[in-house]
């Protein structure tokens, strides 16, 4: 054979495999096994750059910070997560009721919401609702948040360092309470399971704030890096969400259908998912407020940038979980329950996986770092609370998934585990701290969920399902 022919089906051979690629067992065996499409893609997308940014930001941090100023940083960043105090899981509780409605609904061609007008006039009505109460939870967190943080700051901040301190925090407030506008937006196209447009608009918004932030720490901004971060990631998520929630308040006002009663149905929800939710603040997010108080706040940055890479593990794992939510809440409305729990099951297999690959990259990491003596890893907590802290984000995968399918059938049984599980983190902590330093902590947050939080959602899930099945039967 000529050199030209060889050259000719080697080409051949190439052409037929990127255009046949997905015919050959490996591709084919690997798309399955994670259940790719655009909306994973996208998805997976956002959540991978959230974490990688993450880890990008928290080596800028330790190398271009004093370790005062990361203290600060991560300080901050714990007080701004307290807004979830003022939505009480509204957010999530939106997505979950527009999904059941979404089961009666769809988007035409022409870009029009159709379908069953009862359906339509309880989804004009959950949009309503939405910028109500997101109108509220910004001036109130503006105003508590804003007020409590410039109270918690200065008392533990000398006079000297009040003034660098208090004008970034006042402005990330201010920005934060205008990005709180746009939650509705972005629940109800995931709500109708437009997860796909939400997840572009949430990688492409996190691409480039994350590079705003990364040049602002670059050249010194400090504590202002986090408002630029967040103006920038609010202005272009206004401008990219505009087109696509459009349909949403063009729904025709002639139906006249009795919609939801909110004090029945929404808040007897709401209020449940919400409490969970807070509880849920206080398990995942006071450590670092704890070692500020306890400690100092060198030791509350470092378990602030551990966190971080915590939340790395966790984002990965969660993007499945993410997914199948309205998917979980339309096959609710059609009382599909073999399939939800067929597709729980795809779910927590795929998000353990790719949670603890994640995790192994992390540690694989760092090990590296600690073999060429880099000066970022003081920043850290040692190996063992390190190691704690990241295998505790692949266990609470099963918690995820589990509570997500049970959540997306209006139904949240999760607060007394979440009471007990906040209980026993913060008191555990307080003791264990004072003994062990951030080990304590990384043990006590290992423990606590992997022996106690994740096997009782387990038994409430299996319980809660077999109570739907059962009735669907009747």
């Amino acid at each position: 054979m000529s050199r030209g022919k060889i050259w000719a089906f080697l080409e051949k051979s190439l052409s037929d495999f990127r255009n046949h690629r997905n015919e050959f067992g490996l591709f084919a065996t690997i798309k399955s096994a994670i259940g790719y499409n655009e909306t994973l893609l996208y998805s997976l997308g956002s959540k991978m750059w959230i974490a990688l940014s993450s880890f990008v930001s928290v080596m800028l941090i330790t190398s271009f910070f004093t370790s005062e100023t990361q203290g600060y940083y991560y300080l901050f960043s714990s007080l701004i997560v307290f807004h979830g105090l003022f939505d009480i899981g509204f957010s999530l509780v939106l997505i979950q009721f527009v999904s059941h409605e979404w089961a009666n609904l769809s988007l035409s061609p022409e870009g029009v919401i159709k379908g069953s007008p009862e359906s339509l006039t309880k989804l004009q009505n959950l949009v309503r609702l939405g910028d109500k109460w997101y109108l509220f939870v910004a001036t109130a967190f503006l105003l508590i948040i804003g007020i409590g943080g410039i109270w918690f700051i200065t008392s533990e901040s000398s006079s000297e360092q009040n003034d660098t301190i208090m004008v970034p925090w006042i402005l990330l407030v201010t920005t934060t309470s205008c990005s709180i506008l746009l939650s509705p937006k972005k629940a109800l196209l995931e709500g109708s399971n437009n997860i796909k447009e939400c997840q572009k608009i949430i990688l492409f918004s996190s691409m480039v704030s994350s590079l705003v932030g990364w040049v602002s720490i670059v050249i010194g901004l400090e504590l202002y890096t986090m408002f630029a971060i967040s103006l920038v990631n609010a202005l272009l998520t206004l401008l990219l969400i505009y087109k696509p929630i459009l349909p949403f308040y063009q729904i025709n006002k002639s139906y006249n259908v009795s919609g939801y009663s909110f004090n029945k149905e929404f808040w007897n929800q709401q209020w449940r998912v919400g409490i969970s939710l807070l509880l849920g603040y206080f398990l995942f997010q006071a450590f670092t407020p704890l070692a500020f108080k306890l400690v100092n706040s060198s030791e509350a940055g470092r378990i602030g940038a551990t966190m971080q890479l915590y939340n790395m593990v966790n984002l990965v794992g969660i993007t499945w979980v993410n997914i199948i939510g309205p998917r979980l809440g339309i096959l609710s409305a059609q009382k599909n329950y073999g399939e939800i729990e067929r597709l729980v099951n795809r779910t927590l297999l795929r998000s353990i996986l790719m949670s603890g690959l994640t995790f192994v990259f992390i540690y694989f990491v760092l090990l590296i770092m600690q073999s060429l003596n880099l000066k970022q890893l003081s920043r850290f907590t040692d190996f063992y609370t390190l190691g704690f802290i990241l295998l505790t984000g692949v266990v609470i995968q099963v918690s995820n998934v589990m509570a997500t399918a049970i959540r997306f059938q209006k139904k949240e049984p999760f607060m007394i585990p979440t009471l007990v599980s906040s209980f026993l983190m913060i008191a555990i902590s307080i003791f264990t701290v004072k003994f062990l330093g951030p080990m304590g902590m990384g043990f006590t947050f290992f423990f606590v969920i992997s022996l106690i939080l994740v096997p009782w959602v387990y038994f409430i899930y299996r319980s809660e399902m077999k109570k739907l099945q059962i009735e669907s039967k009747l």
